[in-house]
């Protein structure tokens, strides 16, 4: 449900909710159990109001809310680095059975002014914006600036923000019985500036350097750490103590929107890296990729006939690979032993996508039909590090082949 509210040239309002329901069942075999029926309602507001010419003022309010029923049997969910069930087999982990019904109710209200000076060739957008976690009991309040200088009209901008940014825990995370409800916010202080160069009237580049600083990051409780505790604490499980940063740079080449043609090309040089407890040095994250390459376009040969393709390449995400196994005679299975984390890449993906859309025009309605075919050339991209049953042969999994589809769709 969407409203659009126009009371003066000055002063608008747009106000859109939606409620849904989601359902998610999982059994497999005897042990793994996910039953899952949750209700979800999302409220956004936003006002908007010119103050005089060179200052506009928006302040907004979003709203979300899941109510529902879970019943649930897994074992612990595995942690960024791998925690301590790396390496462990299904039957010696802890397996968690829970039947209970959840309220997450996450309010958050934002400002910004939107400022021009310099004869609107210097824009600048102070804000701010506060978000409350009834599960957990945090807030977080996050001001941030934006800027933008139009060096040469038409042709030349310079760009950068600085802000600071905050992630609220996911739901396993701070669940009291898959988590620890006594974990707070993640936090993180994004850094960016770069430039927007127009080249000729069809094309543009855009090049932005960024630095993230991470902290408060949700990690498991070192075991150590846990052993020592006192007054109940080693009951957590996690804890706000991780630290990380990502750093990098990327290229963005866009054709501008013609009647037949449209289509960019992108590059990403990035690092994502955290630092663990006890350690001096940083190490990979678990989805690190190091080159991003995605290139893409889409032509429009008749008003009928379209065809579009997108390739993709990537550094492969680390793994940890392990140094042999033992024996666990309790649960009759072998348990790795984890070398180095994320010490390993699984190799580079890429993989190109194809697909042709026939358009039929009629006086009050269109239909649309499509052929599209994922994965052209049926590349066995590796997605993750497997193992035999006693961890002396290591191997690769792969994804999906070659896919080919069709659909239809009509629009009244």
């Amino acid at each position: 449900l969407s409203w659009a509210w126009r009371a003066t040239d000055k002063l608008t309002n747009d106000f859109s909710a939606a409620l849904g329901r989601n359902v998610f069942l999982l059994n497999f075999g005897e042990d793994i159990k996910i039953d899952n029926l949750a209700w979800e309602l999302t409220i956004r507001n936003d006002l908007s109001l010119q103050l005089t010419d060179q200052v506009k003022w928006r302040t907004g309010y979003d709203h979300e809310q899941f109510f529902g029923e879970l019943n649930i049997n897994l074992p612990l969910p595995p942690k960024e680095g791998g925690g301590a069930a790396r390496g462990r087999s299904f039957a010696s982990q802890e397996f968690i059975e829970s039947r209970h019904s959840f309220y997450l109710k996450n309010p958050a209200v934002w400002t910004e002014l939107q400022i021009q000076l310099l004869d609107k060739r210097l824009l600048m957008i102070p804000g701010v914006r506060a978000e409350y976690d009834m599960k957990i009991k945090d807030y977080a309040v996050d001001p941030r600036l934006t800027t933008r200088y139009t060096l040469i009209k038409d042709q030349t901008v310079l760009k950068m923000g600085v802000g600071l940014f905050a992630q609220r825990p996911s739901p396993d995370e701070s669940d009291s019985e898959f988590g620890d409800p006594n974990i707070n916010f993640e936090r993180a202080v994004h850094v960016s500036a770069g430039v927007e160069q127009a080249l000729g009237k069809r094309f543009e580049l855009d090049l932005v350097g960024f630095y993230k600083y991470l902290y408060d990051m949700v990690r498991p409780v070192d075991q150590k750490t846990a052993e020592n505790a006192v007054d109940g604490d080693a009951e957590r499980r996690l804890e706000n103590t991780g630290i990380g940063r990502v750093y990098g740079m990327e290229i963005l080449l866009r054709h501008a929107p013609t009647k037949r043609f449209f289509g960019w090309i992108s590059y990403t040089l990035m690092r994502a890296e955290r630092k663990d407890p006890g350690t001096s040095t940083y190490r990979p994250f678990d989805f690190d990729q190091t080159h991003v390459l995605t290139v893409l376009g889409h032509y429009r040969i008749t008003n009928n006939w379209e065809i579009g393709g997108r390739f993709r390449f990537s550094t492969g995400i680390p793994q940890t690979p392990f140094n042999g196994s033992v024996y666990n005679s309790d649960a009759d299975t072998y348990e790795g032993i984890p070398g180095q984390v994320n010490s390993i890449r699984v190799p580079f993906f890429h993989e190109l996508d194809l697909r042709i859309d026939r358009n039929w025009l009629f006086d009050t309605w269109t239909l649309s039909a499509y052929f599209e075919i994922r994965n052209v050339y049926n590349r066995a991209n590796p997605e993750g590090l497997d193992t035999n049953f006693d961890y002396t042969k290591q191997s690769f999994t792969t994804g999906l082949p070659i896919i080919p589809s069709l659909g239809v769709r009509g629009q009244f």
